[in-house]
Order: C-alpha cells, then sequence, then structure tokens
C-alpha cells in the first residue's frame, strides 16, 4: 500500500511537469506594404496568458507542478507563476509609388541608367520629373555663347556659326567660333572656303536615300539637293497607302495617301492603337487603361497605353 501510494505521487510530479506552460507567444506584426505604395501599419500583437503557479504541497509531500512556465513545486512550496507573451511588433509600411507595372513592348530600347517611372510618384525629390525622353538629363546650367554675333563681321576672329554648347538655353544662337577644318564638320557636311561647315551635295559626295534621287534645286529637294521620288514616278507607297488623286486629299512628300484602318487593305494600327470608325486620316486611335495589363504591351501612363515607362529626370535648366 506505501509502495503504490509513492507511485502515485511520483505519476502526479510526471504529471505536473507535462503540464508545465511554455510562455505565451506574442501576435505578429502585421504584413508589410506591397510595392504599389499602401503600406499596411502592423497591429500589435497581445501579451501571453502567464503561467498559473503550481500547487504547494503539505509537509513532507512533492508539490504538483503549476500550468504556465512555472516549475514544479518542491517539497512544501507552491510553482512559480508564468511569465507573459512580448508585445508583436508591426508590419513596416510599403514604397510609395503609383503601382504601375513598367513594361516595354516587344523590340523596344530599354532606357539605362534611368529610374524608370509612370508618374512622379514613382520618382524622388531629386529627380522629380516622370517625362518620356531625357530633355536635358545630362545638362547643368544654362548655356549661352559668350560671343553672340548675327553675321561673320561681328567676329574678331573666326566665324559667326550656330552656337551648338551643351544646355543651349534655346535653339538658333549664334556665336563666334573658330573657322572649321576638313575633319571638325559632321558627317554629312564638309567645310567650305568661307570657313562654315556646308551640306555634302548629291552632285558631289552626298548619296540620296532610298525612295530619293538627286535633283538640285528641284522643288521638295533637302539640303543636299535630294527630291522624294514621285509615286507615280517609280516610287511604290507601302502597305496601308494609295498612290493618286483619288487615295485622298491628305498625302506625304511622295504623294501617298493614308488609307483609313478600317478600310479593305487599310492601314493597319501600330502596338497599343486601335482603329476607330470615326477617327480621321490613318483611324487609329490610342488604346485607353488603368493598368498596364489593359495595353497590348508596354506601360499604362496617365491613362494611355505607352510602349515603353517613362523616366525619372531632374528639374529642366532655369
Amino acid at each position: 500500500m506505501k509502495a503504490s501510494r509513492q507511485l502515485s505521487l511520483v505519476f502526479l510530479v510526471l504529471v505536473g511537469a507535462s503540464c508545465n506552460g511554455s510562455t505565451g507567444s506574442a501576435d505578429g506584426g502585421g504584413t508589410g506594404g506591397a510595392s504599389d505604395g499602401t503600406g499596411g501599419a502592423g497591429a500589435s500583437g497581445s501579451g501571453g496568458t502567464g503561467g498559473q503557479g503550481g500547487q504547494g504541497g503539505s509537509a513532507g509531500q512533492l508539490g504538483v507542478g503549476g500550468h504556465g512556465s512555472g516549475s514544479g513545486g518542491s517539497t512544501g512550496s507552491g510553482g512559480s507563476t508564468g511569465s507573459g507573451g512580448s508585445t508583436g511588433s508591426g508590419g513596416s509600411g510599403g514604397a510609395k509609388g503609383s503601382g504601375i507595372v513598367l513594361l516595354y513592348c516587344p523590340g523596344e530600347t530599354q532606357w539605362t541608367g534611368y529610374t524608370l517611372c509612370a508618374t512622379a510618384a514613382d520618382c524622388t525629390a531629386g529627380m522629380p520629373n516622370c517625362q518620356s525622353a531625357p530633355y536635358g538629363s545630362t545638362c547643368g546650367t544654362c548655356s549661352r555663347p559668350t560671343s553672340p554675333c548675327a553675321v561673320d563681321t561681328d567676329c574678331t576672329t573666326g566665324v559667326c556659326a550656330p552656337f551648338t554648347g551643351p544646355c543651349s538655353c534655346q535653339g538658333g544662337l549664334l556665336g563666334c567660333a573658330a573657322a572649321c577644318t576638313a575633319t571638325s564638320c559632321p558627317s554629312d557636311q564638309q567645310c567650305a572656303t568661307s570657313g562654315h561647315c556646308v551640306p555634302r551635295p548629291c552632285t558631289g559626295n552626298w548619296t540620296c536615300d532610298a525612295g530619293f534621287r538627286c535633283n538640285a534645286g528641284a522643288a521638295g529637294a533637302d539640303v543636299h539637293g535630294c527630291e522624294p521620288v514621285p509615286c507615280g514616278g517609280g516610287f511604290a507607297c507601302p502597305t496601308g497607302f494609295l498612290c493618286g488623286a483619288d487615295a485622298g486629299a491628305s498625302k506625304d512628300q511622295h504623294g501617298c495617301s493614308i488609307v483609313h484602318c478600317g478600310q479593305t487593305g487599310g492601314y493597319v494600327c501600330p502596338a497599343n492603337a486601335d482603329c476607330s470608325a470615326t477617327q480621321t486620316g490613318s483611324g487609329c486611335v490610342t488604346r485607353k487603361c488603368k493598368i498596364s495589363s489593359d495595353c497590348q504591351c508596354g506601360t499604362c501612363i496617365l491613362g494611355n497605353c505607352a510602349i515603353r515607362p517613362d523616366i525619372c529626370l531632374p528639374p529642366p535648366p532655369a
């Protein structure tokens, strides 16, 4: 009988040990914000419940272990009270942005060295403008010629030539510069005896592009003397265009008129453009969108489908 009672006490101690509670765990914080900018604040976690104190044993008997993190009571003493769990921390907010997926249409050259954007929300304070072209991203302070001029005689030395300095405040400025040399002119120009770079003539050392012929002095000829070959004189109009007076009033330099996209053999609208029966000319209109997946390809920018995203740029020169 005495041995049986001792086994019962051992059993109670083992049960008390198996019921010891672990320290309460905290509720986790909220999920961090998505990349589209709406970071969720995390909710604070609630503390864990403290362990229940162990039951003290009577004199000469082992106490029963407490529930919680309290250890079993020693002879005659109760188990210690378990401690509460720590409070959970909140999730961090997401980065600010437009939330638009920034994509390119197939074959489009990708921007390099720039931060992509759909709106100004994708840009930073130092590069606040979201633009489709780098309108001066490499420019510094607005510059003007140090020696402005109108004619060569305004210059003490050299010639009066177009001002080509970076970050020019405006186009068409003239400034005094050194006379040209045989190697200083652009590839489509040559140095004249006047000290100015002039267009290479098709009658000399310039070859006209395809669809053009050399006919210096003709109406419509360019600076090299190349005139467009008319569609009635050997030029073949591309698909979506017709040659002739009955093809429409609007014609290109070769005399080809565009055929409405809704007609047989008409113009094929490019990516992100749809054919509209009420639109004149080609009949193509830019597709509207709310998100980039509304487009055939590319990025949704300010409600319109674009073939590629814009880029973040600094403010334009003053």
